[in-house]
């Protein structure tokens, strides 16, 4: 039988992939990792445990689709959008919640990698930490990076443009963060503010202060909670198997020219919606599903939550980010930039290998929340880098054992494990 036209080019790409990984990876290791168990896939309830009021609808929320600053309003509260322009020409959205006196001292959130603003907003007033620090007297200000669909414009590049994701965590470190705090001190008249960001939103604040000292001098106080720098013992297998792939992986990305991932479009969120989140059934059964990326305690919230959860998480990101992410999980304990192999290493960083980032450097006074069942963040990435830090001040283990990832913004019980101690560590709302 004669040789099919389609094999060559096939048998090309793979020897071009499985090369790519040998040269780009500085630590390669040619004996490929064991493949981690398969998760295990959501199981429907046993019929003698259904529960008949699963099968109801959903009654769908007046908040569903709507933009962050629509869900203040909705609630009762002032908002106001803001847009930054960073010095490489991308354009940011900001979100405020704003106080009633000109002396209120000044709150900046940031979310973590794939989400937005809305993460802050979506759930119950009485647990949403927005609307807590505003009714407490702060002006509380939202962050959207780069790449979220709050922040997809620039002054010359287009957001179907390839160009316009060649982003990592280093140029939102670098130009968002930097952009946003001077932005907002700017418009309040303060000197200072409170800096409170989640998972990967600690990386980026800590590149910008690390890479641009003076911001720590304009950090009242700095809340991590669930903070990522070391990625060295996510709990995930998948995750970390990934990590052991991900050169090839992302020459694969770039052979097809894919530039952007979890990225849910309104079409997408209208149809996601009509399979997990119409009925409870649906929802209990699209949240079991989730906990194979999201952890197997995933699900810390009202059902009828759920439909405006689900595309708070997938808000969009370039590939980079997320490359990234593995590259740190690969390496063992570390804080490392962006790895683009030995010869790009070399202009940019002047070394063969990555730039490592000194968290020392980060000066500002830091709380640290955490949680010993996040399979993100593991407890022992945790302590190297409270290690690493310049200025901890306390450090917090939330002491509910089934607390997640994202149980610090969604979590029924988050108030009493986290909120409540973070209002004891605010200075009064009002600057005397």
């Amino acid at each position: 039988m004669g040789r099919q036209p389609w094999s060559l080019p096939v048998i090309f790409s793979f020897a071009v992939l499985l090369y790519s990984s040998n040269c780009v990876a500085q630590d390669f290791n040619p004996r490929l990792p064991k493949l981690p168990k398969l998760p295990k896939l959501p199981k429907l309830p046993k019929l003698a445990k259904l529960n008949f009021d699963w099968f109801k609808e959903i009654p769908p929320s007046p908040e569903l689709y709507k933009t962050a600053p629509e869900i203040i309003a909705i609630r009762g509260y002032p908002s106001e959008i803001h847009h930054v322009v960073t010095d490489d020409g991308y354009i940011l959205e900001l979100h405020r919640i704003p106080a009633k006196s000109r002396n209120s001292r000044v709150v900046f959130i940031q979310h973590g990698v794939f989400q937005k603003s809305n993460c802050w907003v979506i759930s119950p007033s009485s647990r949403s930490l927005a609307f807590q620090l505003s009714d407490l007297g702060f002006d509380v200000w939202l962050g959207n990076t780069r790449g979220n669909s709050y922040s997809r414009n620039h002054t010359t590049l287009n957001a179907r443009n390839l160009d316009f994701w060649n982003f990592a965590w280093d140029e939102l470190g670098n130009y968002d963060i930097p952009a946003a705090i001077e932005y907002v001190l700017k418009t309040t008249g303060h000197s200072k503010l409170i800096f409170i960001c989640h998972s990967l939103g600690c990386a980026y604040s800590s590149i910008a202060m690390i890479n641009h000292p003076k911001l720590n001098d304009k950090i009242e106080l700095l809340i991590f909670l669930a903070p990522v720098a070391s990625c060295a013992y996510s709990m995930f297998n998948h995750y970390n198997w990934i990590s052991q792939l991900i050169y090839p992986i992302e020459f694969l990305m770039r052979l097809i020219r894919l530039g952007k991932v979890a990225d849910l479009s309104p079409t997408d969120a209208r149809i996601q919606n009509f399979f997990c989140g119409r009925m409870y059934i649906q929802a209990r059964f699209c949240t079991e599903f989730l906990k194979i990326f999201l952890g197997q305690h995933f699900g810390n919230f009202d059902m009828e939550d759920f439909q405006l959860i689900q595309p708070t998480l997938t808000a969009g990101t370039s590939v980079n980010t997320m490359v990234q992410f593995f590259q740190n999980n690969k390496i063992g304990f570390g804080f490392n930039a962006f790895n683009y192999g030995p010869r790009e290493n070399m202009k940019r960083y002047g070394t063969k290998a990555s730039k490592t980032y000194d968290l020392n450097l980060v000066t500002a006074p830091v709380h640290v929340f955490y949680s010993d069942n996040d399979y993100l963040v593991n407890s022992k990435d945790i302590e190297w880098q409270v290690n690493q830090l310049g200025n901890v001040k306390s450090i917090h283990r939330v002491l509910d054992t089934k607390f997640d990832h994202v149980d610090f913004f969604f979590g029924k019980n988050v108030n009493e494990m986290v909120y409540n101690t973070l209002f004891s560590l605010l200075p009064s709302a009002t600057v005397i």
